[in-house]
């Protein structure tokens, strides 16, 4: 796979359920208040207001995440599948997200 992260950040406004391991590693980096739990009883990183993970930091049109090296499985592993083009080129959502545009859901 050849995916190249454009630091965008549309990654980071999904939902990203934490393991008990995945708690305890962020908690290591000497982190507290950082999950809670949603309707289904998950652990989940607590969202800002703007809808961006806790831990992402925007800069100067790009992003970064402040706990890089001990973040989530679903965040090492997006996107979920092998991809060859930049997210925006893939996903439709990304283009509605980066361009405000509304895209039809079927």
């Amino acid at each position: 796979m050849n995916f190249e992260c454009a630091r965008c950040g549309y990654c980071c406004t999904f939902r990203v359920i934490l393991t008990t391991e995945e708690i305890n590693n962020i908690k290591k980096l000497n982190i507290t208040d950082f999950f809670e739990k949603d309707q289904e009883n998950n652990n989940i990183i607590k969202r800002k207001e703007n809808g961006d993970c806790l831990f992402l930091e925007r800069k100067n049109n790009k992003t970064l995440c402040k706990i890089y090296s001990s973040r989530p499985k679903p965040c090492r592993d997006y996107p979920p599948y092998p991809q060859n083009k930049p997210c925006r080129e893939f996903n439709p959502l990304v283009r509605a997200y980066l361009y405000r545009i509304k895209i039809n859901k079927k």
